[in-house]
């Protein structure tokens, strides 16, 4: 074999190595952040996960969670999946174990959007009321002392209700990443679950049909207001709690 074509297979060795580091390094920061790996292990060098059970046990409990093809192999289903747009809230926590663990002690709820217009409180109201069509719990706006507060944030934010400027512990990285993420109930009756919108996103604010290449509030907004009801993400396409964006927007109304 010739030199040329050993330091070429050399070349393609490396490369296909580095890609695979890469994929990986990728896949671990994204199972610590939704709950498949302990993230007690984050200051360990990501290299170590590489080749310990403990990747393989993550991944396949992502492929189970979504109903994907794969025995705990980071495959192509699975990278694509990690791709997707979605909620910045855990998959796998204590509530997906224990639903309504810790709730709200009264079934009437005050919430206000941050700073909205008449438009996006609108929208905010409708899809109050489509939990309020499906449960015993009732909602009103109070601007002044809401139980459920929203608003856009942007990047690493702090949380708004917080007068020590606490910060946020999810960040937002940009379009296309987490489109929103939320704060669920600590059945303390002072707790007030905050819902943060990404504010670099594309949003569709109205109560019509989606245009192309724009995010649905109304959606969105269904959706984490039931993490700040208590409720934790779902398998299931179909339902209004499932993590990702959906690929067609549901008719809500």
């Amino acid at each position: 074999m010739s030199l040329a074509r050993v330091i070429t297979c050399a070349i393609i060795i490396v490369v296909a190595v580095n890609c695979k580091s890469s994929e990986n390094e990728i896949a671990i920061s994204y199972l610590q952040k939704y709950g498949y790996l302990d993230n007690s292990g984050a200051q360990r060098f990501s290299s170590s996960y590489n080749t310990t059970q403990e990747l393989h046990r993550a991944v396949s409990l992502f492929q189970e969670f979504y109903r994907l093809p794969g025995d705990g192999e980071l495959n192509e289903e699975a990278l694509n999946q990690m791709g997707k747009p979605r909620c910045g809230v855990e998959d796998i926590s204590e509530r997906t174990f224990a639903p309504l663990s810790d709730k709200w002690p009264r079934k009437h709820l005050k919430w206000n959007f941050h700073l909205a217009n008449d438009i996006i409180l609108k929208t905010t109201q409708a899809a109050f009321d489509l939990w309020a069509a499906n449960s015993s719990l009732t909602f009103e706006r109070d601007s002044l002392n809401p139980d459920i507060l929203i608003s856009f944030r942007e990047g690493r934010h702090a949380m708004l209700y917080s007068r020590r400027n606490e910060p946020c512990s999810s960040a937002f990285r940009g379009p296309n990443g987490d489109v929103a993420h939320a704060f669920f109930p600590t059945g303390d009756p002072n707790f007030v679950s905050e819902v943060h919108v990404d504010k670099a996103e594309t949003w569709h604010i109205q109560l019509t049909k989606n245009p192309p290449g724009m995010y649905n509030l109304l959606q969105t907004l269904t959706h984490e207001i039931g993490h700040a009801l208590g409720l934790p993400h779902t398998f299931r396409e179909d339902s209004v709690m499932f993590a990702f964006v959906p690929e067609k927007t549901f008719n809500l109304l």
